[in-house]
């Protein structure tokens, strides 16, 4: 995904048509168009991360919830790569109709550059055709999903036609500009795609906490049947050793929602046995498991906040571009120093990067 490589420096210089590109500029440009690929790079990163989200909730929505199996050491059966003939799910059709929109963006940019480096006619013009193409195909396959794209196609096609007719550079720059609104409507609605994308990794985290909820209940299960062949404790050391597994328990049960299912008091019965040292170490293998799974919760509840801040953090992003992209847009004559936006762009690019870290590695404490 190529992404507002270097549109607001090339902005700039669209005001003053046929004028030279000084070394000034060139620099200035040089440095947008590394600030972009920041850009570029961190929002093509959150959509993979996000489209890898979708395909695990796939395959344990397909798993009716369970765990994947393990994986066997060889496939049983020769596993010819997809053909594409299993249809994407509506998720992952939006995914697409999302690179589809930035490629868009790209395009944009690429002939707003052509113009910038006064390039000649003919790849101003290859470019100009490639965006009026780019916004047909996303008219095609987004109309319905994103109804403000659906009056795109016919802004594609004028835009070919600008193209194919222009005589001059001025002619060029008004078919390039007549992209400009569809790419704001598009930073636009990406920008609003971004709660739905949020509640859809919530079911998700819902989804594994289930899980782990079963799990701990499981276990919690098992170890009353372990304490219920014994009687209540006589050694003082056992008994305060219990007094702190049972606070133990009672705190995960709370915060994992499981403490109806945790043995909290110990189901001694009269009459057993003591509960005795050597019980208490076999209980012990049921408490670490129960903390082991509410660790996972932890980690659960951890990955999903940092999936809130990385969302934010795209959406800051997208918002961004457009104000950045505004700006310039009404200061097509006038010099616009581009220090201000490469810092602002290279710090939010990068505050998503920091926020994609977060996710993938959440810091989480039992």
């Amino acid at each position: 995904m190529k992404f507002m490589r270097v549109a607001w420096a090339a902005l700039l210089i669209l005001g003053a048509a046929g004028c030279a590109v000084t070394p000034q500029t060139k620099q200035s440009l040089s440095n947008y168009t590394l600030a972009m690929t920041q850009v570029e790079q961190s929002a093509d990163m959150f959509l993979t991360d996000f489209s890898n989200g979708l395909k695990v909730q796939a395959e344990l929505s397909r798993l009716g919830g369970a765990a994947p199996p393990p994986k066997p050491d060889f496939p049983q059966t020769l596993q010819l790569p997809d053909d594409g003939s299993t249809p994407p799910s509506p998720a992952e059709e939006r995914i697409q109709q999302t690179r589809q929109a930035l490629a868009v963006v790209h395009a944009y940019n690429q002939a707003l550059v052509a113009l910038a480096e006064g390039r000649p006619e003919g790849e101003i013009r290859e470019g100009l055709l490639g965006l009026g193409a780019e916004l047909q195909t996303l008219a095609s396959v987004a109309g319905v999903a994103f109804p403000p794209f659906a009056p795109f196609v016919g802004i594609g096609a004028e835009i070919i036609q600008l193209a194919q007719d222009a005589a001059n550079r001025k002619q060029f720059e008004q078919a390039v500009l007549k992209g400009r609104d569809p790419v704001h409507e598009i930073l636009k609605t990406l920008a609003q795609q971004a709660p739905a994308m949020y509640r859809l990794s919530v079911v998700g985290t819902q989804q594994a906490q289930d899980r782990i909820r079963d799990e701990t209940r499981r276990t919690a299960s098992a170890m009353k049947g372990l304490v219920a062949r014994s009687g209540p404790p006589t050694d003082p050391a056992v008994i305060s050793s219990v007094a702190a597994d049972q606070a133990v328990l009672s705190a995960i049960g709370r915060k994992t929602n499981t403490l109806a299912a945790m043995p909290v008091p110990y189901p001694y019965l009269a009459g057993k046995p003591p509960y005795d040292a050597a019980t208490d170490r076999q209980t012990q293998i049921f408490i670490r498991s129960i903390a082991v799974s509410a660790q996972k919760n932890d980690e659960l509840i951890a990955k999903q906040n940092a999936y809130h801040a990385m969302l934010v953090k795209y959406v800051e992003l997208l918002k961004r571009t457009g104000e950045a992209l505004d700006e310039l847009a009404r200061s097509l004559s006038a010099p616009v120093d581009l220090h201000a936006e490469i810092s602002q762009l290279l710090r939010t690019a990068f505050a998503l990067r920091d926020a994609m870290n977060e996710y993938r590695h959440p810091a989480a404490t039992s």
